[in-house]
């Protein structure tokens, strides 16, 4: 499972052009930006989950909204089309998760 380095590196990826690596002051931007994303996404019930351990299956439409977020910071303004896509998206894959917990039967 990806990592908050690894987050932080695909998502400078999909807002730049260039195939360098981010620069230490860029990575720095990009990260204090993941924390108030996480916030936000978790007080709609969009996802719940930590940046140190993301799930594969939500790991590109979480690099797609920090790309978003960030973005005016690259000089690129946000795409909300794009915001409202990836939220829905991971919306759709948190509400149809299986739980594996074990159902206990309540007997009256």
């Amino acid at each position: 499972m990806p990592d908050l380095d690894d987050w932080v590196a695909a998502a400078y990826a999909e807002i730049t052009v260039s195939q360098q690596p981010a620069a230490a002051e860029d990575t720095t931007a990009i990260t204090t930006r993941t924390e108030p994303l996480l916030a936000s996404l978790s007080a709609r019930e969009i996802y719940t989950g930590t940046a140190d351990d993301i799930p594969d299956d939500a790991f590109n439409a979480l690099t797609c909204l920090l790309a978003e977020a960030v973005a005016p910071l690259f000089g690129r303004e946000r795409d909300l089309q794009r915001v409202v896509f990836y939220e829905a998206q991971l919306r759709t894959q948190t509400r149809t998760k299986v739980d594996e917990t074990p159902y206990r039967a309540l007997y009256y």
